[in-house]
């Protein structure tokens, strides 16, 4: 049974009336006050309308020191002016954030590359807003590397030479949800070549496509079709290498390593699972330790090396006995094209 207060569109005695607001006119307020100065941080030459302090500070930050004055800082007026104008009863403001010669840090990201046209180059982030705000910001990076199955029932998968120039060579896979991968994730195959050639096959997914079939123990069953014009492709074991030159990432450039052909001793490892060797004469100048980046040459190939130990060593038979060994276990020697049968 339903009570009558429920029932009821109204309660007994209530009545509801909504009064619309009154048409007028509403004269442009002249008493908004702004605010233009040095700021720690935030939007430039831009006027922002801030309604209280801590909304300030939000953008803009804190006090900015601009000087020394007989061992005391000496702030920007900016911040404290504002802060004033809140605790003397105003509520809305403009505030507009100016600079001199200021610049904007570029942040190094650990451990990615981008493939320009020139070459794999360091890949930077710059800071959201110009200033000295951010000089005490670092960087770091997190690899997440999610397993794909590749499903082999409707065959083995062959992916050789140029299959993927034309993007004819669509990927079927199975993730543990659809929406697991997406466009613009970065695909790793790994390809055995023929004479136990292992190759790295890099490339952006293009688009992702649900096949029927629904869900299994395994996963769900999808098609990818990737980007052929990014591509990257480097063989992980590689064999009869002799650099002729090379250089080393120094932050987000590239140096020259100043050794010659005969100074750079090369030594593939002599059974499984050894590490690569790269010998060098040791150079107060560089900063070579445990994960720099070494790129070695050889005519037109160009082998990619990251330090996984760094060590000095005596060798009596070379011309400087002591000697910079690098270890790495899987240095990438980047190719243009995927063998024929692999």
């Amino acid at each position: 049974m339903i009570s009558a207060l429920t029932d009821s569109p109204r309660l007994p005695g209530v009545l509801c009336e909504v009064q619309a607001p009154r048409d007028e006119n509403r004269p442009l307020r002249l008493d908004v006050a702004g605010f233009v100065g040095f700021a720690e941080r935030g939007p430039l030459d831009l006027p922002v309308i801030v309604e209280d302090f801590n909304q300030y500070r939000r953008i803009f930050g804190g006090d900015l020191p601009l000087a020394r004055a007989g061992g005391r800082p000496v702030y920007a007026h900016l911040a404290r002016a504002v802060e004033l104008f809140f605790e003397n009863g105003g509520v809305r403001c403009y505030v507009v954030r100016v600079t001199g010669l200021a610049r904007r840090n570029h942040f190094t990201i650990p451990g990615l590359l981008w493939a320009t046209e020139s070459g794999l180059e360091a890949a930077t982030a710059p800071a959201a807003w110009v200033g000295r705000w951010s000089d005490l910001l670092s960087l770091a990076t997190v690899l997440r590397l999610l397993p794909l199955r590749i499903r082999t029932d409707s065959g083995v998968l062959t992916v050789a030479g140029d299959t993927l120039a034309g993007s004819v060579t669509p990927l079927p896979v199975r993730a543990a949800a659809p929406d697991a991968l997406r466009a613009g994730d970065l695909v790793r195959l790994l390809v055995e070549g023929s004479a136990d050639e292992l190759f790295w096959l890099y490339a952006p997914v293009a688009a992702v496509a649900v096949e029927s079939g629904g869900p299994s123990l395994s996963g769900r069953p999808l098609l990818l079709e990737l980007d052929p014009t990014a591509r990257q492709i480097f063989r992980i074991n590689p064999l009869a290498f002799v650099p002729e030159q090379g250089a080393w990432l120094d932050g987000d450039r590239w140096q020259t390593l100043p050794f010659t052909a005969s100074e750079m001793i090369w030594q593939e490892p002599a059974e499984a699972g050894a590490p690569y060797r790269l010998s060098l004469p040791v150079d107060p100048a560089l900063a070579l330790e445990a994960g720099a980046l070494v790129a070695l040459s050889a005519g037109d190939e160009r082998l990619f090396f990251r330090a996984d130990s760094a060590r000095r060593e005596h060798d009596d038979a070379a011309a400087e006995p002591v000697r910079l060994v690098l270890e790495s276990a899987f240095p990438l020697l980047r190719q243009e094209t995927l063998p024929a049968e692999p």
